[in-house]
């Protein structure tokens, strides 16, 4: 019954219920690998890191094929500043799970920051042809272009994007901070615009604003 509990809690994302069903399971069985990532997962999403790096290195130590896992320890790595870390962990989550579409997202990012370009690309175009709606991988994208200083390359990406996802408000900011980081002002603004017609509460109302521009 926990059990159940346990994974319904997580599968709606209640992740404190989940941590509640998940310790009494761990209190009888405290060496069950998949409550321990799942546990892992909780941790990571209510940003208690240093918890969540335990379960999920205790869980890997029970078993080793436990694609969640190997993602929670990617996500942590990369926000840890270990890019070559964060590949090695996203590459081995892929592979036990080449259907999950996070870790397929966060993969050519973290290759991006090892410095891994071509590898990027090549992943990052292999998980869009599999997942053409996925949002997040494109923002996840543009965002590690941008930081990369790769603006020129983020805003033809973006491009390319919305003629998939139509008038997206989140991929049209991200093109928009592309186009300012090339000086491209005037159409910066335009995207801005575009933005926040597809979605008033767009962060780049804030920048028309501070611009002076109507949206």
């Amino acid at each position: 019954a926990n059990d159940d509990r346990a994974r319904e809690a997580f599968a709606n994302r209640d992740w404190q219920v989940a941590m509640v069903w998940l310790n009494k399971i761990l209190e009888v069985h405290p060496d069950r690998a998949a409550a321990l990532a799942r546990r892992g997962m909780c941790h990571l999403m209510t940003n208690q890191m240093q918890k969540a790096d335990q379960d999920f290195r205790k869980a890997i130590a029970g078993d080793e094929s436990l694609a969640m896992s190997h993602r929670g320890l990617g996500v942590l790595a990369g926000r840890g500043g270990r890019p070559k870390e964060a590949v090695t962990h996203l590459a081995r989550a892929i592979e036990l799970n080449p259907e999950d579409p996070d870790a397929l997202g966060m993969y050519p990012i973290a290759l991006l920051k090892a410095g891994q370009i071509p590898e990027a690309e090549t992943t990052y175009e292999t998980a869009r042809a599999r997942f053409p709606k996925n949002r997040i991988l494109v923002q996840q994208w543009l965002v590690g272009l941008r930081s990369m200083g790769r603006a020129d390359q983020g805003l033809a990406a973006a491009r390319t994007a919305l003629q998939d996802l139509g008038e997206d408000a989140a991929v049209l900011h991200h093109a928009a901070l592309c186009l300012e980081a090339l000086g491209q002002v005037q159409e910066a603004m335009e995207y801005h615009r575009r933005s926040v017609a597809a979605d008033p509460k767009s962060p780049s109302a804030s920048r028309l604003q501070k611009t002076g521009t109507p949206g």
